[in-house]
């Protein structure tokens, strides 16, 4: 639905429009003014041509530049392909090795625990030959002892 406002302004809109068409085009008046605008538009100056060719050698240059830096920004991307590829082959390198290390460990745990074993049996056996010689040096008799 159009308010009053757009109502308005279309229909001002379009008896401007009305009045344009209306203008007779061979009038002195129009036909000067068709003939300026021609001029306008149709004299290429020596200012507008180095305007235009400012313009093409900025667009080449832009484009040159867009080339080199998708040209960078591919091989930016070559470079993290091949760091990804790389990464991948170390994970895969690191979940063997995780492998092979949990597979030593479960083929080594009973020699481990045994090796446990032996240590706390050596440490007994170490106080228990300490305890000994004690002994041994508290009962032993001397020479003089038996005189």
């Amino acid at each position: 639905m159009q308010s009053v406002a757009d109502r308005r302004a279309a229909g001002s809109l379009g008896r401007r429009v009305q009045q344009i068409v209306q203008q007779p085009l061979d009038g002195t008046e129009m036909r000067q003014a068709l003939e300026t605008l021609a001029a306008t538009y149709s004299t290429q100056t020596v200012d507008s041509r180095r305007h235009r060719d400012v313009r093409s050698e900025m667009q080449e240059h832009t484009q040159r530049l867009d080339a080199d830096f998708v040209r960078a920004l591919g091989e930016v991307n070559a470079v993290f392909t091949d760091l990804e590829a790389s990464v991948q082959h170390l994970d895969a390198q690191c979940s063997g090795l995780r492998v092979q290390v949990n597979s030593a460990l479960r083929a080594t745990e009973s020699v481990s625990a045994q090796a446990s074993l032996l240590v706390d049996e050596q440490r007994e056996l170490t106080m228990r030959s300490t305890v000994a010689r004690g002994v041994l040096e508290a009962f032993t008799l001397t020479d003089a002892d038996t005189k």
